[in-house]
């Protein structure tokens, strides 16, 4: 048997929201501070669409914390296709010129100051670029691993 899961989302903007105001704001910190799934959407040159998304048992804000702590720290590369502030998602990634930020990843020590600033650089243009979306789910373990509807996204 399979039941539906109605979803309401709810947009936080940025990742700035989250290290700003919003992150002391005790309304906000009540409201996330709960299991749910959050939807990342991305401005690309064609359009928007969605980036990632995922679900945590936790806190939303914490876990979009984390994956921030990490984009920020170069944990994280820029998808393949990003160049310039945009994704361009109908090019072909081994043609177009991208940032190969995955060096950063690999063995950010062995790059030099300029590099890792510029791949910094391309990660805060990229930050800019997401819009999140948050759906508090008391019971997280009804959300199945299964594919994404996009008919059913918030934007």
């Amino acid at each position: 048997m399979q039941a539906t899961l109605t979803l309401n989302w709810y947009h936080i903007k940025s990742f700035a929201l989250l290290t700003g105001d919003k992150i002391y704001d005790a309304g906000f910190m009540r409201q996330f501070s709960k299991p749910g799934v959050y939807l990342w959407v991305e401005q690309g040159a064609h359009g928007s669409f969605s980036n990632y998304v995922g679900k945590t048992n936790e806190c939303l804000v914490q876990r979009n914390l984390y994956h921030l702590a990490r984009l920020l720290s170069l944990k994280y590369s820029l998808p393949r296709c990003y160049n310039n502030g945009l994704r361009y998602v109908y090019a072909d990634p081994l043609k177009f010129p991208v940032e190969k930020s995955y060096e950063a990843v690999l063995n950010p020590a062995a790059l030099s100051d300029e590099r890792y600033v510029a791949i910094a650089s391309g990660m805060q243009k990229y930050l800019h670029n997401l819009t999140l979306y948050f759906a508090v789910v008391e019971d997280i373990s009804v959300v199945a691993p299964a594919k994404t509807d996009s008919t059913n996204l918030p934007f």
